[in-house]
């Protein structure tokens, strides 16, 4: 049985959507597993799409205090 490599991309928009497609249907070897993206929703969308995570570092973030993200 071989690994598969679990990748994850930076980015939601037209470069990570298109890398993300990419990675989940043509990278023999390669498994999507997560999708980030400042627009939490972007990153949802995609993700939803390929079977990945989808996070923000927005969402993440707002548990620390004293912490943001301009």
């Amino acid at each position: 049985m071989t690994d598969l490599l679990r990748v994850g991309v930076i980015g939601a928009g037209v470069m990570g959507r298109d890398h993300a497609r990419l990675l989940a249907t043509s990278v023999a070897g390669a498994r999507l597993t997560a999708i980030a993206d400042v627009n939490l929703d972007g990153a949802l969308a995609v993700a939803e799409r390929h079977g990945a995570e989808g996070s923000s570092p927005r969402a993440r973030s707002s548990s620390i205090p004293g912490w943001s993200m301009r």
